[in-house]
C-alpha cells in the first residue's frame, strides 16, 4: 500500500496485489482547518474458476446504492465536483459516463473517463444537468444511475424592464 499525490489536493490510496484480506472500511482524515473525513468502504471480489477457465457463476451488473453519489448533487459554480458510481456483477463491470441531453433524457454524450468516478473540474453553470453511469458486464443489460447535478452561480444579472 501505498499513498500517492497525482494532482495538487488530490490524495490516493494505491493498494497493489489486493487480496480478500484487504477487504474492509479504510479512513482518510485532513488535519486542516475544517478537519475533512473520507470513509470508502473496499469490497474485494473473489472469482472462482473451473477447469475451463471460465467463471463458474455471473451475475448481472448492480449499482451498489451507499457507495455511489446521491441522485441530487448540488455544487457552486467554479468548485470541483466529485460523482460516484460504483457497482458490483460476475465478471465485474466496466463504468462508462455520460451527460444527458435533450427531452426526456433521449440524447446521451460520454464524458470523461471509463471508471467509478467523474471529477467535473472548476464547474460552469452550462455542467448543470443530468449525467448518467452505466455498469455493463455484458451478463444482461446495463445498470444505471442518473444523478442531477444543479450548479449554484456565483451572481446572476438582473435586468429590470419597466414599462
Amino acid at each position: 500500500m501505498s499513498i500517492e499525490r497525482p494532482r495538487i489536493g488530490d490524495w490516493d490510496l494505491h493498494i497493489r496485489d489486493v487480496k480478500y484480506e484487504d477487504r474492509g472500511e479504510y479512513t482518510c482524515t485532513v488535519n486542516t482547518p475544517n478537519i475533512e473525513t473520507v470513509r470508502v468502504k473496499l469490497i474485494v471480489n473473489v472469482r472462482k474458476i473451473n477447469s475451463n477457465n471460465f467463471p463458474k457463476k455471473t451475475l448481472p451488473s448492480k449499482i451498489i446504492e451507499y457507495l455511489s453519489s446521491n441522485t441530487e448533487v448540488r455544487v457552486r459554480e467554479g468548485e470541483d465536483v466529485t460523482l460516484r458510481c460504483n457497482a458490483s456483477g460476475k465478471p465485474l463491470p466496466s463504468i462508462t459516463w455520460y451527460r444527458l441531453t435533450g427531452n426526456e433524457n433521449k440524447g446521451k454524450t460520454q464524458v470523461g473517463t471509463e471508471g467509478d468516478t467523474l471529477i467535473i473540474r472548476n464547474i460552469s453553470r452550462f455542467c448543470g444537468g443530468s449525467y448518467m453511469c452505466e455498469a455493463f458486464n455484458q451478463v444482461s443489460t446495463p445498470a444505471v444511475r442518473k444523478i442531477n447535478v444543479t450548479v449554484q452561480c456565483k451572481y446572476m444579472k438582473e435586468i429590470w424592464v419597466y414599462e
